[in-house]
């Protein structure tokens, strides 16, 4: 895939579960990978888009999805998704409307290695940018039991692959990037499954690091994330509600999506959606609010709702 895009003059670096394979895991079977990641230049989506349409992958991204996604209440990362014959790529240019420093694409291409998966070369992320993707991964998700439970075994993996040449280096890069408190709070939910001497030299130096405000936010995190663990599954909107800017900037979405829709629809390019009955809709948003309150009434889960709110407020 990546000779693919390399033909049509656009370097891509494979992240996540490929990344994953190829730099800590080895072998496939030890890591399960649902889609294939690829970071790209913005500047070169056009070409990418052309040459995976002449290869047979159909853009199943709506156009009306990126022109929202910097005013949605979700920290979603703005990437287009192809598929082919069952195999799913999804091409990434921006992680959030506002990237952690160490997530910048420039900086992953140019810090991206060589490394074999399956007997295959690719160039992938860096450690250090390995690492910091699956935490953000978690946060930009609100931690939920499936993925968490992946990012985390990446990073016990990580340290135990990179921990004693790159932590330091890891710890200063999430620093720099606003990632510190999550990257503790994941390393010690990992930690408390794995008790590796390398997951335990990690914590203790980035403890060392993180300032008093920091660690309390970081252990925060953690109670949130060993509660979703525990089954105890987050409501998306109640962490989006304790983000009041950003969440009046996402009514926004919805006006540009229906015009979006309108648009494509008025061009001929695709029908304009189907709407849910009335009594549908309404039922819905009466479940949700009755979600939210019940979450609220815990208050003891509010202050982890907060922190994790807090966390993601930094890359919208």
């Amino acid at each position: 895939m990546q000779n693919l895009l390399a033909e049509a003059g656009v370097a891509s670096v494979a992240i996540k579960g490929i990344a994953a394979i190829a730099t800590m895991y080895g072998d496939a079977s030890r890591r399960m990978v649902a889609d294939v990641d690829l970071v790209i230049e913005g500047d070169r989506l056009a070409p990418a888009r052309a040459a995976l349409e002449a290869a047979g992958f159909a853009n199943v991204s709506l156009e009306s999805h990126v022109a929202s996604i910097g005013f949605s209440r979700y920290l979603h990362n703005y990437a287009r998704t192809f598929a082919r014959d069952g195999i799913e790529i999804d091409l990434h240019w921006q992680f959030g409307p506002r990237p952690p420093a160490a997530l910048a694409i420039r900086r992953i291409v140019e810090r991206s290695v060589v490394a074999s998966a399956e007997g295959v070369d690719v160039r992938a992320s860096g450690a250090i940018e390995t690492a910091l993707l699956a935490v953000h991964h978690a946060l930009r998700n609100s931690f939920p039991a499936a993925s968490t439970a992946k990012d985390a075994a990446d990073l016990v993996m990580w340290w135990q692959c990179f921990g004693d040449e790159q932590g330091e280096a890891l710890i200063a890069a999430a620093l720099e990037s606003g990632l510190a408190s999550s990257l503790w709070a994941l390393s010690r939910v990992a930690a408390h499954r794995n008790s590796g001497d390398a997951v335990a030299r990690g914590l203790a130096a980035m403890e060392n690091s993180l300032s008093r405000a920091e660690r309390r936010q970081a252990d925060t995190l953690r109670k949130f994330i060993e509660g979703n663990l525990s089954g105890d599954s987050p409501d998306d909107l109640t962490v989006e509600l304790l983000s009041p800017a950003v969440f009046a900037r996402s009514l926004v979405g919805p006006l540009l999506r229906v015009a979006g829709r309108r648009g494509a629809a008025a061009a001929g390019a695709r029908p304009p959606g189907v709407r849910r009955p009335m009594l549908l809709r309404v039922r819905g948003r009466l479940e949700r609010a009755g979600r939210i309150s019940r979450e609220l009434l815990r208050f003891e889960r509010v202050a982890t709702y907060r922190a994790v709110a807090r966390a993601q407020s930094r890359f919208h």
